[in-house]
């Protein structure tokens, strides 16, 4: 299918250069950009545009829309969506013991999960988001279940497994092995969707939560599959002093 949306499109072709088209077009053929600049007519005419089909649908924006490339989230923990507001007057971890590990632990309910992951995807995508980097939870069936939202609603992802063998609830946490072998069980899983517009992303949560023997095989996978990797930073000196002192990933 071909469509060209006229009227005012904003484009970004690398970081140095911004253009706005105030009578500008897209042409778009097969979900693929073909075209853009200021004169539809002009390229239309052109040999440029020989391919392209003479019966495209048109679709002109009102003078308070405008096109602009999608924007990209990279660091979005999908389940906590679900806590939006809460917790704000609390340090970082015990905003995590108290209301962010018991709301992950409720994604291993895989109808729990599908229904907040759908609405997780579709308003990142009305935001503009056309490429996140999400991290899901300790579960791994659920995690590729936003996978396959992402996937469902066309948009571009990195999706991952959160790891954590130690500092973390007893309720949700895993062992070395079974976070290793969920992990690689993830990746498997995430090849066979056969997409590439969903890819799976190497997530350690971050090293107060991961030993050395964790990392080490968590990074073999990664570099065995060519994966991207994410983790959180210690964002809050409570955070970076309680991983000094007590994290086993610590050297």
């Amino acid at each position: 299918m071909a469509k060209v949306f006229l009227g005012q499109v904003i484009h970004t072709k690398s970081l140095n250069e911004f253009i706005v088209y105030t009578n500008g077009f897209v042409a778009v053929y097969d979900g693929k950009i073909v075209a853009e600049g200021n004169d539809y007519q002009l390229w239309k005419n052109a040999a440029a545009s020989a391919h392209f089909p003479k019966d495209a649908e048109i679709i002109k924006m009102t003078k308070e829309q405008f096109l602009m490339p999608g924007l990209i989230d990279c660091h979005i923990h999908a389940p906590q969506v679900a806590q939006i507001g809460l917790g704000l007057d609390m340090p970082l971890l015990d905003w995590l013991n108290f209301y962010t590990f018991p709301l992950e632990a409720k994604f291993a309910d895989q109808e729990f999960a599908a229904k907040v992951y759908s609405r997780v995807v579709e308003s990142t995508i009305k935001s503009g988001t056309t490429l996140a980097s999400y991290f899901g939870t300790n579960n791994k069936d659920s995690t590729i279940t936003l996978a396959k939202e992402a996937l469902r609603q066309g948009q571009r992802a990195l999706v991952g497994k959160v790891c954590s063998n130690c500092n973390s609830p007893d309720f949700y946490v895993e062992n070395t092995q079974e976070s290793v072998c969920a992990t690689k069980a993830f990746v498997d899983d995430m090849k066979k969707l056969g997409s590439d517009l969903v890819k799976p992303t190497i997530t350690p949560r971050f090293a107060l939560s991961c030993t050395k023997e964790l990392l080490k095989a968590l990074g073999d996978i990664a570099k065995e599959n060519n994966l991207h990797i994410q983790v959180c930073m210690n964002s809050r000196v409570g955070q970076y002093v309680w991983t000094k002192t007590h994290s086993q990933a610590v050297v």
